[in-house]
This record gives C-alpha cells, structure tokens and sequence, in this order.
C-alpha cells in the first residue's frame, strides 16, 4: 500500500543517515583535540550528517504512521534519536574543546597584550614623573602664596572697626586702604595660581601615562578647591569700601539731620518754657496765646523733622539704618512731650471758654433783666388804674415803654440762643469745669424762662391798658363832640326865635351870626376828630378775637346822634 511504501522509503533515508553519522563519528575519533584547526576540521565533518537527521526527525515526526504499522514506525523513531544523539554528543564535545582552546589563546592574549601594556605604562610613568614634579612644584608653591596672601588679608580686616569711624576716621580710612591693598594683593595671587593651574592642565594633556594624568588631574582638582575656599574667604571683605562710604555716608545723613532736629528741639524747649509760665498765670491771655503758638511751631518743625527722617529710613538698610531710628526715636519722644504739653492750654483754654460762655450768657440774662426792669419803671405810671384819664399822656408813656419793650425783646431772643447754643456745646463735656458750666446754664435757663414770663405777662398788660386807653380817648372825643353839638345847639336857637331876631338890632344879628357859625366849625372839628378816632378803633379791632365791638357800636351810636343834632342846628335860619 501508499503507506507502507513510505514507511519503507523513510526506513532507507533513517538507515543511510544514520550509517553516515556514524561514519562521521570514526572519522573524527583520531581528531587531535589539542589542535584548533583539526577541531575545525571536525565539525565540519559533523555538521552535515547532523543537518540530515534533524531534517529527518521533522519530518517523521509530522509523517509518523498510526494503526498495524505503528510498532515499525516506533522502532525506526527510536533508530533515528540514537543516532541523533550520539551524533549529537560528539559534536558537542568537538564544539566544547574548540571554545576551550579559543578561550585559552584568548586569555594568553590577554596576558601578553596586559604585559606590553605595563610596559608602555612604566615608561610612560618614567617619562612623565618629572612632568609631575615640575607641576606640582611650581602649582603648589603658589596656591601656598595665595593662600598666605588671603590670610593677611583676612587679618588686616580684623584690624579694621569702623565703630571708630566717628572717632577715628583718618585712621579708619587708612586701616580700610590697607585692607583693600591686601585683598588686591590676594585676588592677584589666586588669579595668577589659576591662570597656572590652566597652563598646568594644558601639559597633563600631554602626557602619555594614564595613571600620571588621573594623579595629575587630582591633585589639581583639590589645589582648585583650596583656591576656591580662598575666593569664599574673600568674598565678605569686598564690601568693606562700600560699608566705610555707607558709614560715612550715614553719619553725614544724621549729622545733617541732627543739624535740623537741634533748632525744632530748641522750639520744644521754649514751647516747655512757655507751658510753664502759663501754669502760673492761666487767666493771662496773652501766655495762653504765646504757649499755643509756641506748640503750634515745635509741633510742625518736629513733624517734618520726623517725615524726614523716616523718608531716609525708607531708603537706608544695614548698620547705619539703626543710627537712623535712633534719631526718629529721639524726635518721636520730643513730638509727643510736645503733643503731651498741648493738653495744657487746651484744658486752660476749655476752661476760659467754660467761664466766658457761662459769663456771657449771663451777661446777655442779666440785659433782658435790666431792659425788662426799666421798662417796667417807664410804664408803671401808665399801666396803673386812672391812668386812662388823660389818654395822651398815657399813649404817649405807653408808646415809650413799648420801645423799650422791643429793646427787651432782643435781648430776651439773644439770651435765649447763646442758652440754647452753649447748652448744646457743653451738654457733652467731659471735664469737670464743663459740667459745673453746664449746671450753671441749666440754672439761667430757668432764670430765662421766668423772665420770658415776666416779658409776657408785661406786654399783656400794656396791650390791655393801651385798648382801655384808647377806648376812653375814642369815649372823649365823642363826648367833645356831644358838648360841641350842644353849644351848636343853643347858639342856634337863638337864631330860633324870630320875634327875638326882630328885636336884635343889624350888629347884634351880626354877631349872633357869628357866633353861630363859630359853633358850627367847632362842632364840625369836633365831630371830625371824633369820627377820625372811631374809624382807627374799628380798623383796629376789625377781624381780632375777644375786641370790644359793642362798646365801639355804642359809642358810635352817640356820635350819630351828636352828628344829627349839629345837622339839625345847621338847618335853621
């Protein structure tokens, strides 16, 4: 069958493969394992007959037969791994020998090369020693120098303390010259070890040793580092110039603001002299105006000494800033002696305005007292009872205490606004002089407010006795007229009469005609006046609560009637 006749056609290829492995295998048993070229040589022989049996187990592998043939195929699988294997082992062993024997060659190699190499090294060394020791001479002596240099300097500005610098300024100045030559003297010495240091470099580059250049490179390395512990060292001594000129500077600042705070003290002082002659005499004005001005300047000069002052604090850091808040301390401590010493004028001067505003509003009570008391003194003799008998002179008493009424009346309102106005200034008053004031005022206002009654009650009077006045001078007007009327009257009759007119001769008619007509014209004045009064009293009473109107209406009535009469004394002939 198509099986079996591949089983048999790979039996041959596993047989042949197999025979020539180990054919392979004799051949290279004689191989000299000692020599690298016949081990070569062997695994080239093994090579190929491994190639085929590792071809041949892929593919009995994927091909292997199943079922009745399975145990043929088994004994040809196990045929071919056998031969795999040892073919297997051989070449392994070939393979192992041929890495030994390049390892070995490679490691005598190694040794032969390591071996010219410290050689070359030791020559190198011997050549580049003197390299080495002229380097390191020469570098060494002046990093020493440098660092000397650094120390002097670093003395030199110990010596220096400018503290002194008030004191002692030339010889502060000439110790920070010093100083400043020494650490020129120093910067020098470092710059030149440096610029050695990288002529130094240039020619370990040169040399051939390794080990000489590594050593080199070290010992540069740490002669770098003290020349740079050098440099820190005299990084803090650069300043020394700028503090000197600083502290120069500053003290300059505050000589000069000590020049203007000396005069603003001098005020304090005369302001404290001023205070003091005040406390002796506080009811002097002219000590109270003195030690306010007095204040007044110091307190402006030593706030602008202090708004200086602060202005350069602004500006200034360091040492010299601490001078600086020493003088605005000692100006802070003066301004606020002075701001302290103002509070005596204000309280003196508090309690001045305390006494002059009680003292003027008594004043102004004590004119509406006296404007009211001779007020009352002009109408007394007016306001009594009978005084209505004589209207005019009674009107014209009445008229003078009503001027003098007014002249109260002013001085009641000026009372009445300087209690309303300083009760209203002192009503807060804290000091004990301000709340006795303010007592005082509560007292004049009660004073004020009886002598607002007393005005009242005195105005009311005089506005009743003036009508009573007026009312009695209307009443005698008419009465005039009523008399004038009645002579009219009787004048006329005789006229009347006309056997009496018969009997009368041309000069007594004249003269009974005269006198008729005299009549009449003082009738007619007296009615006029009459009526004149009446036409005022009704105008004044026109339109006002509580007037007299049936008074004024009987009183008119008469006048009507003493009108009448005369118009009728006039008719006849």
């Amino acid at each position: 069958r198509e099986s079996d006749a591949a089983l048999m056609a790979m039996s041959a290829e596993v047989i042949a493969a197999v025979e020539a492995a180990s054919k392979a295998s004799e051949e290279v048993k004689d191989t000299a394992y000692g020599n690298v070229e016949s081990l070569r040589k062997a695994e080239q022989v093994l090579n190929p007959p491994m190639a085929v049996l590792q071809d041949l187990g892929k593919r009995f592998v994927a091909a292997a037969p199943r079922g009745p043939q399975g145990d043929a195929a088994r004994q040809l699988g196990q045929q071919l791994r056998t031969g795999t294997t040892n073919l297997t082992a051989e070449l392994t062993k070939v393979r192992a020998a041929v890495s030994k024997l390049n390892q070995a060659q490679a490691a005598e190699k190694a040794r032969i090369e390591a071996e010219a190499a410290a050689k070359r090294q030791e020559e190198a060394e011997e050549k580049d020693q003197p390299v080495l020791a002229e380097i390191r001479s020469g570098t060494s002596e002046k990093v020493t120098h440098a660092e000397e240099t650094v120390d002097k300097a670093i003395a030199t500005h110990a010596m220096v303390d400018l503290g002194n610098l008030a004191e002692e300024p030339d010889e502060v100045g000439a110790a920070v010259a010093q100083t400043e030559e020494a650490i020129q003297k120093a910067n020098t010495a470092i710059g030149e070890a440096m610029q050695h240091l990288g002529a130094c470099a240039q020619k370990v580059k040169t040399l051939s040793s390794l080990r000489v250049r590594t050593q080199a490179g070290a010992e540069m390395g740490k002669w770098r580092s003290q020349l740079q512990v050098s440099q820190q060292k005299l990084m803090p001594l650069g300043n020394l110039r700028q503090e000197h000129d600083a502290r120069v500077a500053a003290q300059n600042l505050v000589r000069d603001l000590i020049q203007k705070l000396t005069p603003a003290e001098g005020d304090v002082e005369n302001a404290v002299e001023a205070v003091e002659l005040l406390k002796r005499d506080t009811a002097n004005e002219e000590h109270l105006v003195q030690a306010e001005q007095a204040l007044a300047e110091a307190d402006v000069k030593m706030r602008s000494a202090i708004v200086l002052i602060e202005a350069k604090l602004r500006r200034i850091q360091g040492l010299e800033r601490d001078d600086l808040v020493k003088l605005r301390d000692r100006a802070q401590a003066s301004h606020d002696r002075v701001e302290e010493m103002r509070r005596v004028p204000r309280e003196i001067r508090e309690v001045n305005t305390h006494t002059s505003c009680v003292q003027d509003t008594g004043d102004k009570l004590e004119a509406l007292r006296s404007a009211l008391n001779y007020a009352e003194t002009t109408l007394s003799p007016h306001i009594k009872e009978g005084s209505e008998k004589d209207p005019a002179k009674t009107l014209a008493g009445l008229q003078e205490g009503e001027a003098e009424l007014v002249i109260a009346s002013k001085a009641a309102t000026a009372a009445k606004l300087a209690v309303a106005t300083r009760l209203v200034e002192l009503r807060r008053a804290s000091s004990e002089q301000g709340q006795q004031a303010f007592m005082k005022l509560q007292g004049y206002q009660k004073e004020l407010e009886a002598e607002n009654a007393r005005f009242a009650k005195l105005k009311e009077t005089v506005a009743e006795r003036r009508k009573v006045v007026l009312f009695r001078e209307a009443e005698l007007c008419i009465v005039e007229a009523e008399r004038r009327a009645e002579e009219l009257a009787q004048a006329a009759e005789e006229l009347a009469d006309e056997a009496r007119v018969a009997s009368l001769s041309a000069d007594e008619l004249k003269a009974a005609a005269i006198r008729v007509a005299e009549a009449i014209a003082i009738a007619n004045e007296a009615s006029r006046a009459a009526q004149e009064v009446m036409v005022k009293r009704m105008i004044e009473a026109k339109g006002k609560p509580g007037s007299d109107g049936g008074t004024l209406a009987k009183l008119q009535a008469r006048l009507s009637t003493a009108e009448s009469r005369m118009r009728t004394a006039k008719k006849l002939p």
